[in-house]
């Protein structure tokens, strides 16, 4: 008989579910699929029980997939109060010794007070954008109330993992004690990790995000519009701001060299990855974005606009970093016209994401972080 302790933990994160069952809605979202690669991955060794609270789709009830357990709980059309009272009550039916977050929201903080005040739970948060680090940073991508929460939820927690050496720092300068480096993890399909060629079979370039101001969709837009004689393709699902997202969509429309696809089966997005000239990353700041890991994964070099977390891109030659608007087309045009380099830059990245990002190698350092909570 084995004598490994067995350690229950739960994701609290709403619409992971979608990862398990994506016949429930198309699953989106980086901060949903780390907690699924983690969750997943964490009930592949020995010593965890995994338990997943989510949202509530249809008549779903609790259910078992990849040695988890899923509770769906609540709807998001019901009412705020109506829901938090449900989550905490199927919070405490779980009984799970740690429950993990990620990503802001207001409903973290009241949340993460039952469980710690009435329940004595260890709670981990889990970073996943370089504005949390900054209340002002926060409260501009959010809302001033939200990052007032998120500031209680960071001292309350018993640990908070951040993606990136800048987060780190960010956070010590802060005072929020307990914080680790835990990098994004990626999992590679079956045979994937042996050496691939791009295709580059249509020779676009490509932006991949959903359609919120703060990725800067229009930059992309703008970019397309002024080189008429490259291929452009933007997979811009609808974010929160309807009346933006149909503006994108409107001026997107009138250039002819740019296909605008408002949404894609996350099953085929790699194949556009694959046969992509670059990615072209607009955002005004990022974590560790899954977008990024994609397009590394298939060998796609990256084009950001002042977004290198850690200085990766620069260092370990993935991509090119450009400063400005006027030095993003520069180095388009660049990366466009040199086959050969845009070749080199994508065995880079792919090279860095299996060093330094695998599954296995992640998982394990987070099963560490999350076992020296019962050693304290």
């Amino acid at each position: 008989m084995s004598s490994t302790v067995l350690r229950k933990i739960c994701f609290v994160v709403p619409k992971a579910i979608l990862f398990f069952d994506p016949t429930l809605g198309t699953p989106r979202g980086g901060a949903e699929r780390q907690a699924y690669y983690l969750g997943t991955g964490l009930a592949k060794q020995e010593g965890w029980d995994v338990h997943y609270c989510t949202a509530k789709y249809g008549d779903v009830g609790k259910f078992q997939q990849n040695n988890c357990t899923l509770w769906p709980t609540f709807r998001f059309e019901d009412g705020t109060f109506s829901s938090f009272v449900e989550l905490c009550r199927t919070l405490k039916k779980i009984d799970a010794d740690v429950y993990v977050f990620r990503a802001a929201n207001m409903a973290i903080a009241p949340v993460v007070i039952y469980l710690k005040s009435l329940l004595k739970k260890r709670c981990v948060y889990m970073v996943a954008h370089d504005e949390e680090g900054s209340f002002r940073g926060l409260a501009k991508m959010t809302n001033w109330p939200t990052a007032a929460l998120m500031w209680l939820t960071h001292r309350m927690a018993n640990l908070v993992t951040v993606q990136t050496h800048l987060q780190l720092r960010c956070f010590a300068e802060q005072g929020v004690k307990n914080t680790h480096l835990l990098r994004n993890c990626f999992r590679f399909k079956e045979g994937e990790r042996n050496s691939i060629e791009p295709l580059e079979l249509d020779g676009f370039s490509l932006w991949v995000g959903r359609c919120d101001p703060w990725k800067q969709p229009e930059i992309f837009i703008e970019l397309a519009r002024n080189h008429s004689e490259e291929q452009f393709i933007m997979i811009c699902p609808r974010g929160r701001d309807l009346p933006y997202f149909e503006k994108l969509r409107a001026a997107a429309s009138e250039i002819r060299n740019l296909e605008f696809i408002d949404g894609v089966d996350p099953t085929l997005v790699m194949n556009y990855f694959a046969r992509a000239k670059m990615y072209v990353l607009t955002s005004v700041s990022e974590g560790f974005a899954n977008t990024m890991m994609e397009a590394m994964s298939q060998a796609c070099p990256l084009l950001t606009l002042d977004i290198d977390p850690d200085g990766i891109i620069s260092e370990h030659t993935l991509g090119r970093v450009a400063l400005s608007n006027e030095e993003l087309s520069q180095q388009f045009v660049s990366l466009a016209g040199n086959a050969e380099l845009r070749k080199k830059l994508g065995e880079n990245g792919r090279d860095y994401l299996l060093r330094y990002h695998s599954e296995e190698e992640v998982v394990t350092a987070f099963s560490g972080m999350l076992s020296s909570l019962f050693t304290r």
